[in-house]
């Protein structure tokens, strides 16, 4: 394995050279998404272990490309991070993604593997080089061995940490204080992601595209606090709630030229809660990610899960499936 040092020599010199093989040059409608005949996998932390943006995304692009075959499965783990390092009062060591993810490529064989890090990263404490560099180094180490394995690699940068919401405003602390967590986070945390996106937007490596969530989300927030001071969409500022995670999906849809939604957020949000098919594919899509995650398996804490086979688990994802490609078809033929 290349140094850490080796490496980000070799990223930089690429330059501008490439940029990921999924972007498309343009904006004009194909038969096709990226994603057909793929099997892509998210990675992530308790953000996309919720889930929430990438059903979204397995929603938008079924209905989009009724025709393309969609294979999404979601990997997230709660308190992940890419180094393995925690806050002191963290009640148990963090879990480090790469403990697993030679059993996830081993597995899971993803032909695309899109990555979303950094909430944890920063340990809640005001920048230091120190954690910024240990996070650099776990996502080149995740990027390169992605690579090795034959998928591409789509990198989103973390999403903003909102110092705002209700529950943060009360334990946040300034700088120079003792110590500093996920229950007590740095008043200015959000400048730490901020950082870290900023980084991840740099990268120019070949079979890797970079998306930028962090601005566009940050953007819609402070656009809606000048109508609602009180604006939010994390309850606890880490989390994003249900339109945080749509606003992550529109970010990573928009990034890759494939959104083409005329309805607000709020009208968004409205149709997919109520859509039969929405709810087929959540329950799809969710059902067979926890299968997945407990297959390939992990340690959390004291907890340690690992299930034997991933075939029932397959086998109810296939039916779901057959249900919703009768349901697309339906709808097309009403139109």
């Amino acid at each position: 394995m290349k140094t850490f040092y080796n490496l980000l020599i070799f990223i930089f010199s690429m330059g501008a050279l490439a940029q990921g093989s999924l972007i498309k040059q343009d904006d004009k409608a194909l038969p096709h998404s990226p994603f057909d005949q793929k099997r892509v996998m998210f990675l992530g932390d308790s953000i996309t272990r919720a889930g929430i943006y990438f059903r979204y995304i397995d929603y938008y692009l079924q209905k989009s490309f009724p025709d393309d075959k969609i294979d999404i499965i979601g990997l997230g783990l709660g308190s992940e991070t890419t180094t393995g390092k925690s806050e002191a009062q963290h009640p148990w060591p963090r879990p480090n993604v790469h403990e697993r993810l030679d059993r996830a490529l081993e597995l899971v064989k993803p032909d695309i593997v899109s990555i979303c890090y950094g909430m944890n990263d920063g340990l809640y404490h005001p920048l230091s080089q120190e954690r910024f560099t240990d996070y650099q180094k776990g996502v080149l180490s995740l990027i390169e061995k992605i690579k090795a394995s034959g998928a591409e690699v789509i990198i989103m940068t973390p999403p903003p940490f909102d110092p705002q919401s209700l529950s943060s405003r009360k334990t946040l602390k300034p700088g120079g204080a003792d110590d500093y967590s996920f229950k007590t986070p740095y008043e200015n945390y959000n400048d730490v992601l901020a950082k870290y996106g900023q980084w991840i937007m740099t990268l120019k490596i070949p079979g890797v595209t970079t998306i930028d969530i962090h601005t566009p989300i940050q953007k819609h927030v402070d656009e809606m606090r000048t109508k609602d001071s009180k604006y939010t969409i994390s309850g606890d500022g880490i989390h994003p709630n249900a339109l945080g995670h749509q606003l992550m999906a529109r970010s990573f849809l928009k990034s890759l030229n494939l959104l083409n939604e005329s309805k607000s957020l709020a009208e968004a949000e409205e149709a997919r809660r109520t859509d039969r098919l929405c709810a087929l594919i959540n329950k799809r899509t969710g059902q067979r990610s926890t299968a997945w995650l407990q297959y390939v398996g992990y340690t959390r804490g004291t907890e340690t899960v690992k299930t034997d086979s991933i075939s029932e688990a397959e086998r109810e994802a296939k039916a779901l499936q057959l249900e919703i490609d009768k349901l697309k078809k339906e709808t097309l033929s009403h139109k």
